[in-house]
């Protein structure tokens, strides 16, 4: 059995399928341009600009009114050829220090440019070729240049959050010394500003490229932009010229809930200084979904996340009692018994945790689990506390870190002479989303890594007098709690192995919580 016992307590709600995101192009623009000159003149030291020159241009530009919106293909294609007399063709001589000298040349520069551009479902194509060339005779003085150009520049919508893969293969082959061709494939969001949405990639001569970029693009207006251009010419006696070929592609994939999560959270054991390490006393987990936590919550329809934390197996030699807040623990107190997790911290109202143990002389006693600093019970199962609907001001908002992550951080601590040498207590943490009103909408969900399990065999000198007999399960040191003096976190490991047998005996007892948790909420 895979599952994670939290997604037995919890009964988590089936998360909606997302339907494929709405993509409207809003605006295109661009288009192809060819221009090529070629020339030859006479090989003279006093007048180099004599001679012959063929100049041919010609664009044409791509609108919105080429093609109706969001359907395809359409295509640009343009060819400009300059050139001057053959080869063979004379050309008058002139006079140069008394003898008269013929010469004859020719060149030709040719430059054909095109693009094309088609949607398909959730897939943006742009394709296109340019070839600048230049030919020249030897003989003679001749020289030339050619360029082809195209770009176009698309402006879409994006309705609902969405994986992207932004790819392009490119081939550029240039013999002149410059090396000036190129293509260049950008996306980017709307109102670009630096630290802005921005990706892409510039080809040049003899690079090649694949799959460049992928990410979460969450809605709103972005631009795609492509631009070539392959240039040749400006070298004497030489035949230059420049070719370049490509195809580019901008896919989406809907995004489900479970796509966001998978891997999105990262557990790690830290020292009191916030350092990863292999021995230490604080649990700490970081949820980051790629595209941030709005992205997230809008996708897995919640109003945001918290986690669920529980302890799942402890010392053989304990029994766990939940008891009215200020009795005696040990007269008071309803046996928990043993497989039934205990949501960490308490949640049911107006009561608390103990642990009761037999001391050596037989008599038993008592040592409450102290509550977090400032919070109270509040008949919700979540880790950090909710405060009530719409959570204006909910303890958990100050856990997470604007809109990368969720935290979570625990370091637990008891009496030392609770523990035998090889003692310890288990927990389970699992991230769940969570409504307006405060109330578990979905989640657990197994097999995603969102879920783990730890433990801990931290411990405090007993007999201080300060602290009692108290126990600390959801704690992070302040500096006003007793100093742990052994032990440490231990044995993490995620939902996405095989669980212990000890997850199993734990469900029913962590549903059965769950249920009571539900009917004190609907009695209220």
């Amino acid at each position: 059995m895979r599952c994670f016992v939290l997604c037995v307590a919890i009964l988590a709600l089936p998360v909606p399928a997302v339907a494929a995101p709405v993509f409207t192009v809003s605006e295109q623009r661009g288009g192809v341009y060819a221009d090529a000159w070629a020339e030859t003149h006479y090989n003279s030291w006093f007048d180099p600009d004599s001679g012959l020159r063929f100049h041919s241009s010609t664009s044409d530009t791509v609108s919105l009114e080429d093609a109706v919106p969001d359907s395809g293909p359409f295509n640009r294609s343009l060819t400009a050829i300059a050139s001057v007399p053959p080869a063979g063709s004379p050309i008058p001589g002139f006079d140069l220090d008394g003898w008269t000298r013929e010469s004859v040349g020719g060149a030709e520069s040719r430059a054909t440019s095109s693009v094309s551009y088609a949607i398909a479902d959730t897939v943006l194509a742009i394709s296109g070729s340019g070839m600048a060339e230049l030919n020249r005779e030897m003989e003679g003085h001749t020289s030339g240049a050619a360029a082809a150009r195209s770009q176009l520049f698309v402006n879409f919508r994006l309705d609902k959050p969405a994986e992207f893969r932004l790819s392009a293969q490119a081939q550029v082959v240039d013999t002149s010394s410059y090396k000036g061709s190129y293509v260049s494939v950008s996306l980017f969001d709307d109102f670009f500003r630096p630290g802005d949405f921005s990706v892409g990639k510039t080809f040049r001569h003899d690079t090649t490229g694949d799959v460049m970029e992928t990410g979460v693009l969450r809605p709103g207006r972005y631009n795609f932009h492509v631009t070539m251009d392959a240039s040749a010419g400006n070298e004497l006696w030489l035949t230059t010229s420049a070719s370049v070929t490509y195809n580019t592609r901008l896919e989406f994939s809907p995004l489900t809930c479970e796509d966001l999560l998978r891997g999105s959270v990262q557990p790690t054991i830290r020292d009191a200084q916030g350092n990863i390490v292999a021995d230490g006393t604080v649990m700490q987990a970081r949820f980051e979904p790629p595209g941030g936590l709005q992205v997230a919550k809008e996708v897995c329809e919640v109003h945001h996340f918290n986690w669920v934390n529980a302890v799942i197996d402890y010392p053989t030699d304990w029994t766990y009692v939940r008891f009215p807040a200020g009795t005696n623990a040990v007269i008071t107190g309803t046996k928990i018994p043993r497989g039934e997790s205990l949501f960490d911290p308490n949640f049911v109202s107006g009561t608390d945790y103990a642990v009761i143990k037999a001391n050596h002389q037989g008599l038993l006693i008592a040592y409450p689990v102290a509550r977090p600093k400032g919070i109270t019970p509040d008949n919700k199962p979540l880790y950090y506390q909710e405060a009530g609907a719409f959570l204006d001001k909910g303890h958990w908002s100050g856990f997470e870190e604007g809109d990368n992550a969720l935290g979570f951080a625990d370091e637990p601590r008891w009496s030392d002479d609770l523990f035998g040498s090889s003692d310890s207590v288990q927990f389970a943490t699992a991230l769940v989303g969570v409504d307006e009103f405060g109330n578990i909408a979905a989640g657990p969900w197994t097999d995603l890594g969102t879920n783990f399990f730890w433990k801990s065999n931290s411990v405090y000198a007993a007999g201080n007098q300060v602290f009692g007999l108290q126990q600390f399960q959801l704690t992070i040191d302040d500096g006003t709690l007793p100093p742990i003096k052994a032990g440490g976190v231990f044995d993490v490991q995620s939902d996405v192995v095989p669980e212990p047998s000890t997850f199993a005996l734990a469900a029913l007892g962590l549903l059965t919580v769950l249920a009571y948790a539900r009917r004190k909420r609907r009695s209220r």
